[in-house]
């Protein structure tokens, strides 16, 4: 215990003997955690929390996925528990037409 605080003591007596240092230092940690937070902030209010699902807590099981969150498909259907019971049994398809952002996924490669 009395190591620690002897360490303390010896960074206390360097941010006091650099005080130029202790303010860019102090600012810049003030600067990031505020910015920090401003941007979950937002984030946080502008997508998290209008994301359109009815219910946003239950099990989620790759089944029930789209149930428990109350989302309906535009097209076509969703994964259901059916899904679940044979490994590979339902085969998946996807349209470029379908998809937003193909064009984006293909460029890529």
């Amino acid at each position: 215990m009395r190591g620690i605080l002897d360490e303390l003591h010896t960074a206390m007596r360097g941010l006091l003997h650099a005080p130029l240092f202790t303010f860019v230092a102090v600012a810049s940690l003030a600067l990031g955690i505020g910015a920090n937070s401003a941007i979950f902030s937002l984030i946080d209010q502008v997508i998290l929390k209008t994301l359109p699902v009815q219910r946003t807590s239950g099990e989620l099981i790759s089944g029930n996925y789209f149930d428990v969150l109350g989302v309906k498909a535009h097209l076509g259907r969703l994964i259901t528990p059916d899904d679940d019971i044979t490994k590979g049994g339902h085969r998946v398809a996807m349209k470029p037409q379908m998809t937003p952002g193909w064009d984006a996924m293909e460029d890529r490669r």
